[in-house]
């Protein structure tokens, strides 16, 4: 799959795709994400896509959980901290969740989202994710628990 719009372009990937896969590594992203997830390439409950602006690895947007039956898919976005604050966040988030409900054919979206991660909450927010519950203290980061908000989307 390929999404592109004047600058940024999402493209599908596979689990070889090496330097994304180092991006999905980093300390620093793996700090933002409720959970680690691992799955075997052979299972469709994983769909990885690169963010990329001409030509260069900016970031990657995830779908896991996808539960093609009940047409809903967990979704979780990284954009490496020398990209950020450019609008590829939002950008990207709006043509995923579009290609998501109307290629897809998904009816929800979901997103966790550790309560330290407030560019995260903004973000989901400003596109009609509603705040649908609280896991408490289900993260242990830097010698801390942190809540983990779960975000939904519908289709309209």
């Amino acid at each position: 799959m390929f999404l592109k719009d004047n600058e940024l372009a999402i493209i599908s990937t596979d689990n070889g795709d090496y330097e994304l896969q180092e991006l999905i590594n980093d300390r620093d992203i793996l700090a933002t994400m409720s959970e680690k997830q691992w799955y075997s390439l052979n299972m469709p409950e994983r769909i990885d896509y690169r963010l990329e602006v001409d030509g260069e690895l900016v970031g990657s947007i995830m779908l896991n959980n996808i539960r093609w039956f009940n047409h809903k898919a967990r979704i979780s976005i990284f954009i490496k901290l020398s990209e950020q604050n450019k609008g590829y966040a939002k950008r990207s988030l709006r043509m995923i969740v579009d290609h998501c409900f109307n290629m897809l054919n998904f009816h929800r979206l979901e997103a966790e989202i550790v309560d330290y991660n407030e560019k995260s909450i903004k973000l989901f927010e400003s596109l009609g994710f509603k705040r649908e519950g609280i896991m408490r203290e289900a993260k242990y980061y830097e010698g801390k628990y942190h809540d983990i908000y779960l975000y939904g989307l519908l289709k309209d």
